[in-house]
């Protein structure tokens, strides 16, 4: 018999592509199959057995209708009719089935003339791969308006702030600055736009050299602390300094950082 020239193989090596495609077939872990244009299966491989629910050589010659799971198979039936017409050459679509997201993919089969026999069929069950993304989409939705009630929150202490007394403001747990009051601002010589959304540390790293920062991080653990007499950041003398957690349903977003100047 003679050889066909394959672009995918080398020349003489047509005569190992039935065996290679068969191994191919055989061990995919997706459900292959092939049909004609009456429906009726012509292939069926080990996964596509056990996911219609029969031994293959029940399933040869049988229409495929007959065994896809249970649902409204309407769409699914367009999509294989367009193939068949040769519309969806590799192309995909999802369908729910028996309570499964199924990816088809469908390969028109072709004669030697070009006339359309039947299609190749592989399903992919992504059903565990959309519940994830679902799932991650949902965390980013909830994250979003957290994130949104978050910002409200911040705007409505920046807003509060002001009628607070002592040099007050708000750290994120990035230990960013979310706002600040106008008794702080006058203290440290700085504008407003000049601390918010920059760390502390970045603002004052003198502040590394006290214990203000780590106590900050353990107010984040949830507790209110007051540290009294404890070195001024950025004058001589002593200040007593409240840090109270900001929280929402049990998660702690900032903390309120206020400060009075002791005197001596």
């Amino acid at each position: 018999m003679k050889n066909n020239n394959a672009s995918f193989a080398a020349p003489g090596f047509a005569y190992a592509l039935l065996d290679l495609c068969t191994l191919l077939i055989e061990g995919a872990n997706e459900p292959l199959l092939a049909m004609g244009t009456d429906y009726r299966l012509q292939l069926v491989n080990p996964a596509a057995a056990r996911w219609l629910g029969r031994p293959r050589k029940e399933l040869l010659q049988e229409s495929l209708l007959r065994y896809l799971p249970a649902g409204d198979s309407t769409a699914l039936l367009a999509f294989l009719d367009r193939g068949l017409a040769g519309d969806t050459d590799g192309f995909s679509q999802a369908f729910e089935l028996g309570g499964r997201s199924l990816l088809w993919t469908t390969q028109a089969l072709r004669d030697p003339k070009g006339g359309i026999q039947g299609l190749l069929c592989r399903i992919e069950d992504r059903t565990e791969v959309d519940h994830i993304r679902r799932q991650v989409q949902d965390l980013q939705r909830s994250l979003q308006e957290k994130d949104f009630i978050l910002g409200s929150r911040a705007q409505l202490a920046g807003t509060l702030l002001e009628a607070t007394h002592g040099h007050t403001f708000v750290l994120d747990r990035a230990l960013r600055f979310c706002a600040a009051n106008r008794s702080y601002l006058e203290y440290t010589g700085r504008q407003i736009e000049d601390l918010m959304g920059r760390s502390l540390l970045e603002c004052f790293p003198q502040a590394a050299a006290t214990p203000l920062p780590e106590k900050i991080r353990e107010a984040f653990g949830g507790r209110t602390l007051l540290l009294e007499r404890v070195p001024c950041v950025l004058s001589d003398g002593n200040c007593n300094i409240q840090l109270t957690p900001l929280s929402y349903e049990g998660f702690v977003y900032g903390v309120l950082v206020v400060a009075e100047i002791v005197a001596d």
